[in-house]
């Protein structure tokens, strides 16, 4: 009886035969060294090969239904068994039959009938040759992957035995853990581990085993005693036949990037560290403020009204005693007065848009707008002015303030057009590409263009207070106002024929503070 190595028992065979003794007698044959499979027609031997890829296949040629060719067209065409050896059985010496087995993919051809001793060889014949060709293979992708591992030196590469032991040891692995070769092989893995409770090096090689995969990040050690933050990978290796062989491990140093992550976070820290303190200054200045306001108002006003209320009083009492250049000087004292209580109330406005908070909701506009329009004519009910103000402007914003932007506004198409014995004075709305700009137009006074940058600061006036009254400060308040809610106000005028206010308001700008 030929002697089967060692190496070679235990080897899966798949028999194919239809004869139900011969099965038996080839299943009896082969078993006392193989793991022996049987079955009787060629769609059973298809569905034994892909169920469980077999090292070898007996397969005999006349079989019903899907014969022995068939059998070997499926088994190279499946790329899981293209590779297993298969021995073509056949009770007929023919050589067109020889041929056509081999040309099909047999890789050797036995004759009915034939003796155990040749049954024997051959089979160890093919399981050897297939051994060794597995080997050859082997060594080939060993040799491919160790110089694909020596080349990457950003990554530590390293073979593990399946108890975790170290088989095999990159370039990259050398300049990243600072060891040679020759100093870890045959070590376990746990050496670079940092003993951390709740992760074990053990629990990572049985999560690979058992999950296909294993990663993690965390500090690690070097030879030196020095840490470093790696991102850690284990993957299991199995044999064809599927016991687990052992592990790949790929380790990355990471620490300069933990070092930045750790250092933006500590920025991050500080920075909304100093964004609290810078709040809690800008609030005490807000209350600061706040107080200043109300003791400005407190303080100025009660002068004011004691000159105003002092003149008046002269006036009514020593009118017929007085010059009348006297009661000229005390006329002037009194709107001089009214004129320094309009400008603190501008101021006072101002301030309050500034540091007022936005309650945003659905403010109607052009309802606004007729409110505002009705409460002028009712100052001048003999003047005569077209009011146009367009329905179903709506808008998102803060009611309160957006009543500021038109009483500002109407205002001044009213006051402009005051010269006029008749004027228009429209609101409405224009697409401006990323949304509408709504607008307060006017016929009146209008003014130069070349002047515009002048407009919308504090203070500044483009038309004397002899042709029209004004504090300079109700544009400013407008464009801080309009600025809060994130859009921008613009205008377009020309001398003589009125001036066109445009302002956006986006839907739902972010809160920005007064500019």
């Amino acid at each position: 009886m030929t002697s089967v190595p060692e190496s070679l028992r235990g080897a899966h065979i798949l028999v194919v035969e239809d004869d139900p003794r011969m099965r038996h007698t080839l299943e009896m044959l082969l078993s006392q060294d193989w793991r022996v499979e049987a079955v009787g027609d060629g769609l059973a031997a298809v569905a034994a090969a892909v169920r469980q890829v077999p090292d070898l296949v007996l397969c005999d040629l006349l079989l019903p239904g899907l014969d022995g060719f068939g059998v070997l067209h499926h088994l190279r065409a499946d790329p899981r068994t293209s590779l297993v050896p298969v021995i073509a059985v056949s009770g007929l010496d023919q050589e067109e039959d020889r041929i056509r087995a081999l040309e099909a993919g047999a890789a050797d051809f036995l004759i009915k009938p034939f003796s155990e001793r040749e049954l024997r060889a051959r089979v160890t014949t093919q399981l050897e040759m297939t051994r060794l060709r597995r080997e050859a293979l082997e060594r080939h992708s060993e040799a491919r992957f160790r110089v694909l591992v020596e080349a990457i030196k950003d990554y530590a590469i390293c073979l593990l035995d399946s108890e975790g032991r170290i088989v095999s040891w990159s370039a990259g692995a050398e300049a990243i853990h600072g060891y040679a070769a020759e100093e870890i092989l045959g070590r376990p893995f746990s050496l670079f581990h940092l003993r951390e409770p709740g992760s074990t090096p053990e629990q990572a090689l049985r999560q690979a085993a058992t999950e296909g995969r294993f990663e993690d990040e965390g500090w690690r050690l070097r030879r030196d005693g020095s840490r470093f933050w790696a991102n850690t990978v284990i993957t299991p290796i199995h044999d064809e036949g599927g016991p687990l062989r052992g592990f790949a491990k790929i380790t990355r140093d990471l620490t300069e990037k933990k070092r930045a992550e750790e250092e933006i976070a500590w920025l991050n820290a500080d920075l909304e560290r100093r964004v609290r303190e810078r709040t809690a200054e800008l609030e005490a200045a807000n209350a600061e403020m706040e107080a200043f306001a109300y003791s400005v108002s407190h303080d100025l006003r009660a002068p004011l009204r004691a000159i105003d209320g002092f003149s008046q009083a002269l006036t009514e009492d020593c009118q017929d005693r007085l010059e009348p250049s006297a009661v000229d000087h005390l006329r002037r004292i009194r709107a001089a007065a009214r004129r320094m209580a309009e400008l603190i109330d501008g101021l006072l406005d101002l301030s309050r848009v500034s540091r007022a908070e936005i309650r945003r909701q659905e403010v109607d506009l052009s309802g606004m707008a007729r409110q505002v329009a009705d409460g002028l004519q009712r100052t001048a009910p003999q003047r005569r002015v077209e009011w146009a103000i367009a329905d179903g402007l709506t808008v998102t914003g803060d009611p309160r303030l957006l009543r500021l932007v038109l009483d500002n506004l109407l205002e001044n198409a009213w006051k402009f057009t005051g010269g006029r014995p008749s004027g228009r004075i429209e609101v409405g709305a224009r697409s401006n590409g990323d949304g509408p700009a709504y607008f307060v137009a006017d016929d009146g006074a209008g003014f130069d263009m070349a002047y515009a940058g002048k407009l919308f600061g504090a203070f500044q006036r483009l038309h004397s207070e002899r042709e029209f009254e004004g504090t300079g400060i109700g544009l400013a308040t407008v464009r801080r106002v309009v600025n809060r809610h994130g859009g921008r106000i613009w205008a377009e005028a020309e001398v003589g024929r009125g001036a066109t206010f445009f302002f956006t308001l986006p839907a739902s700008p972010p809160e920005s503070g007064s500019s």
